[in-house]
């Protein structure tokens, strides 16, 4: 045989070993009986990635295992997977539903302080911001608290300065406004951190329920 022929039908030979193994066809049979037909390119724990029949050189396609009822190669072998959909997040972890003075954890009941431990444990950035600053909100909500006895002494400075001083001096009309004053802006900043503390453990829970769907 000439040589030239020879090694020309042996490249012919090797091309068309080639495109017969590049293009041999495996088959996903999926769990609702669809067919893909492709080429299989890896399996490992938890996905099948795999190239489709009609565009060799296109992208990978990742399918879910538990997805798929078997795999047939194009060897003629077979592969059967029999996996459970795994639990979502939504399953294993329920909603915060918040009523009343409470908040509702699937059968549990929580006070504040509990839902926020809760939330704290999912180690989410967001959501543990909202709650430490709700807990921050907490504590500075109590200043309102010191209004009280600055209202209590205001009352009785401005009674005495009209009851019995007939001629106030300047020092003491300023004495009871800044004490009235004080009291003022203590309830005003205790209504603020009350709101933004409810408003901060509002928006920690629908982060969290958010984050279930």
């Amino acid at each position: 045989m000439n040589i030239k022929r020879f090694v020309g039908i042996s490249i012919l030979l090797g091309v068309i070993g080639f495109n017969v193994d590049s293009f041999a066809q495996d088959t996903l049979i999926m769990k609702t009986n669809a067919e893909i037909v492709g080429k299989i390119t890896e399996i490992n724990q938890t996905e099948i990635k795999y190239k489709k029949a009609d565009n060799i050189n296109g992208p990978v396609y990742v399918a879910n295992k538990w997805e798929v009822s078997k795999v047939k190669y194009s060897n003629g072998t077979t592969d059967v997977f029999n996996l459970e959909k795994p639990l979502s997040t939504s399953q294993n972890n329920p909603e915060l539903i918040k009523n009343g003075g409470f908040y509702f954890y699937g059968d549990k009941k929580l006070k504040e302080r509990q839902m926020q431990a809760t939330l704290l444990s999912f180690n989410n950035p967001e959501i543990t911001h909202y709650v430490k600053r709700a807990r921050t909100d907490k504590g500075l909500q109590y200043v309102g608290f010191g209004a009280i006895p600055l209202g209590g002494l205001a009352l009785i400075v401005g009674s005495t300065i009209l009851n019995y001083v007939r001629k106030p001096t300047d020092g003491q009309v300023a004495a009871a406004g800044v004490l009235a004053g004080l009291g003022v802006v203590c309830i005003g900043t205790s209504i603020y951190f009350k709101i933004d503390r409810k408003r901060s453990n509002a928006t920690a829970v629908k982060l969290y329920n958010k984050n279930l769907r």
